[in-house]
């Protein structure tokens, strides 16, 4: 089934959704519902209503949802998202292999169907780069 991708009518603030996710035990159903919730309505995220629906949907209440144990389970998932390089959305990890962005999805794609795409020398070359931050802090051009 194609989706239609009709973007948040602002900003989002990801965190009471990542909490509803946990709280709802991060199944694929769960996910596919609060994603389309936010990215096929042009809903306002922030709309209490936006947030009061999903909450239905799913079965959940706001005591479940700011419970101090998904609290916990959302900061244990997040450093363990830093540790191993996550700092885009989406972000998927395919073979101990990171893909960020909307833009890397037919990257990742590729990647499942043939890890030559990644593993070669080209990629190799591009990944011993220096990263631009560090060698202007090194004072490098």
């Amino acid at each position: 089934m194609v989706r239609l991708v009709r973007f948040p009518s602002r900003h989002l603030d990801p965190l009471p959704y990542l909490r509803l996710a946990i709280a709802a035990q991060s199944t694929p159903k769960v996910i596919r519902r609060i994603f389309d919730a936010l990215y096929s309505t042009g809903a306002d995220p922030a709309a209490q209503a936006t947030i009061d629906a999903l909450l239905a949907d799913l079965g959940l209440t706001v005591a479940q949802v700011s419970a101090q144990e998904v609290k916990d389970a959302l900061r244990r998932n997040t450093e363990e998202a830093a540790s191993r390089g996550v700092f885009g959305v989406p972000t998927l990890v395919i073979q101990n292999e990171i893909f960020w962005g909307a833009d890397a999805v037919d990257f990742a794609k590729a990647f499942l169907e043939d890890a030559s795409v990644l593993h070669n020398d080209e990629m190799r070359r591009l990944d011993a780069l220096p990263f631009g931050a560090a060698t202007r802090a090194a004072g490098k051009p």
